[in-house]
């Protein structure tokens, strides 16, 4: 049972891993890593188990700091609600020095279960600060972004609910391009947008996006979007552009 614990808590690490450009896994193939890493963990040694959660944690506090460092300097405490938000993070970052001591201590005295429930508790701790952290964020680059218009707002709305954000982070590389600019690099690029997103596969010849394809090992699938939809999203990418500085 800790070993499919600990599957879960290294799949969702690499999700974290996926979405801030730490590396790139097809996943199909992070699924099968749920079947697999269970039986390795059997066979591993304490110290290889301390090593995976510690590269874990690391990386999801890389993320929390890069949070930090972005609400800090755009002033979060003068809005609220995103100052709430903000507090809420940090009572759950505070409570990890007191249970990493626990999980270190259990290391010392080979007890593999119990360092292994502790450094689990860890990333919990870091895992949900990093999402209330997130939150902030992004309530706190629409507060500080131009009001989008409702058509925009229609926009952003379609791009979520067709997962659009599930390759695509913007203003970072994840396991799709950055969509931020993205009017800016075609010749006719909002028709060229309309195009690509109503039927991806009329363009997987072309060298731009053979290319993307080849680096980002994923091809662009067709959500099957109404052409009102995409017309909104390509209004919503315009309001990426106006309020490219905050992401």
């Amino acid at each position: 049972m800790i070993a499919i614990e600990l599957a879960i808590l290294l799949i969702y690490s690499i999700k974290i891993l996926q979405e801030n450009n730490y590396f790139r896994i097809k996943k199909e193939e992070s699924k099968g890593l749920f079947y697999i890493i269970p039986i390795l963990l059997f066979s591993m040694p304490i110290y290889t188990i301390q090593g995976l959660f510690g590269y874990a944690n690391i990386a999801t506090d890389d993320v929390i700091q890069s949070v930090v460092k972005f609400l800090k300097e755009k002033h979060f405490e003068k809005y609220p609600k995103v100052k709430q938000l903000v507090e809420d993070a940090l009572d759950q970052y505070g409570k990890i020095p007191e249970v990493k001591a626990k999980a270190d201590e259990a290391y010392k005295k080979g007890d593999v279960n119990g360092a292994i429930l502790w450094e689990y508790q860890v990333w919990q701790y870091m895992v949900k600060t990093a999402d209330v952290g997130l939150r902030a964020k992004n309530n706190l680059t629409k507060a500080l972004a131009t009001p989008m218009t409702a058509v925009q707002a229609r926009g952003e709305e379609a791009y979520l609910k067709g997962g659009c954000n599930g390759c695509h982070v913007i203003g970072q590389v994840s396991s799709g391009p950055d969509l931020t600019g993205v009017l800016l690099r075609h010749e006719n690029a909002e028709q060229w947008v309309f195009d690509f997103i109503k039927d991806p596969a009329s363009k997987y010849e072309e060298d731009y996006v053979k290319a993307m394809i080849n680096f980002f090992n994923l091809r662009m699938p067709n959500q099957h979007m109404t052409d009102q939809e995409i017309k909104d999203i390509i209004e919503y990418l315009k309001w990426i552009d106006e309020n490219a500085g905050l992401y």
